[in-house]
């Protein structure tokens, strides 16, 4: 997996998992992001259907630690019993004897890093699983981890999941000397900012997500602001004849330590649509245009741990 790849998320699973699947495989996706919090476990459920029916040593799963089981009695975070449950639930559910790469999801400040490392070892000494990663994390948070993995003798992690775009560049402040000191490839997740820069909010607001309150209050990137810009995107993907979608996730790539891209869609002309961006080169030009519509530096922002965090900047 050395090579730039888009990956399918599980989060916002529709009703035809098992399409949905299929339709991503069939296309060239081999890398499904999931988490036994997602959907209450259902996103495992159906991806696991879906590993039953393919070779499962072609498939890249993804999944992660943190929130809680649903209907267990033990708390969110990375403690021992927390990770071991979230595992052994995962795997059940994904009826697979191993993960290709388990994330921390997102930093515990109650356990002891240590604890979380000792539980993370012995599945990696065992294959269970095969790499490791983290998402979400501060600068200090990421310095951290990686510094007790050395001492402890782990493996240090491969990826990082951050959500990365055209309005989200949080990665290429300090992060991305970490990034480079360790060695550590970055998994975005957002590309299109939560479906702003597709332009579908242009008009009217009037996707479910957008109109169910427990998605609204967390959709950071959808402004007035940010809609217009997003306008002016579309505008410029119709004067290059590709689409934003395409042109957005081709700007990610463009970064070179981000190796991998996360999405989910609606329909297949949208997975195949962005599938594009991979071969698309942008030219000098591009960027200036893109420039001008979102600016040219990276902005500090509060959307990464914002639970645990308490707003802190980053």
């Amino acid at each position: 997996m050395k090579n730039k790849f888009i990956g399918v998320g599980t989060l916002h699973l529709p009703k035809n998992a098992q399409d949905f699947f299929s339709t991503a495989f069939d296309l060239g996706v081999n890398v499904f992001d999931t988490a036994p919090s997602y959907q209450e476990g259902r996103a495992d459920v159906e991806l696991g259907r879906f590993l039953a029916d393919v070779n499962r040593d072609e498939v890249h799963v993804f999944s992660k630690v943190f929130y809680a089981i649903p209907n267990s009695e033990i708390s969110e975070g990375l403690s021992k019993d927390n990770i071991n449950l979230s595992v052994e639930r995962t795997l059940e559910n994904l009826k697979t004897t191993y993960l290709d790469v388990l994330f921390f999801h997102r930093y515990d400040r109650f356990t002891p890093v240590e604890t979380s490392l000792q539980t993370l070892q012995e599945y990696l000494n065992t294959g269970t699983v095969k790499e490791w990663g983290f998402s979400a994390y501060s600068l200090m948070e990421a310095v951290q981890l990686c510094e007790k993995a050395i001492a402890m003798g782990l493996k240090l992690p491969k990826y990082a999941q951050y959500a990365y775009n055209l309005f989200n560049r949080t990665v290429e402040l300090e992060l991305q000397y970490l990034f480079d000191y360790y060695n550590i490839e970055v998994v975005g997740y957002y590309p299109l900012a939560q479906g702003v820069l597709s332009g579908k909010y242009a008009s009217k607001i009037n996707d479910a997500r957008a109109n169910n309150d427990v998605y609204k209050k967390n959709m950071w990137d959808l402004t007035p602001d940010k809609i217009r810009r997003a306008s002016q995107l579309n505008l410029y993907a119709q004067k290059k004849g590709i689409s934003a979608p395409a042109l957005a996730f081709a700007w990610c790539f463009t970064n070179p330590q981000v190796t991998g891209l996360l999405t989910s869609f609606s329909n297949k002309k949208q997975l195949e649509d962005v599938l594009t961006a991979k071969q698309l080169k942008l030219e000098n030009d591009d960027f200036k245009e893109l420039d001008n519509i979102f600016g040219s530096l990276p902005l500090r922002n509060t959307y990464m741990n914002l639970k645990y965090n308490n707003l802190r900047q980053y």
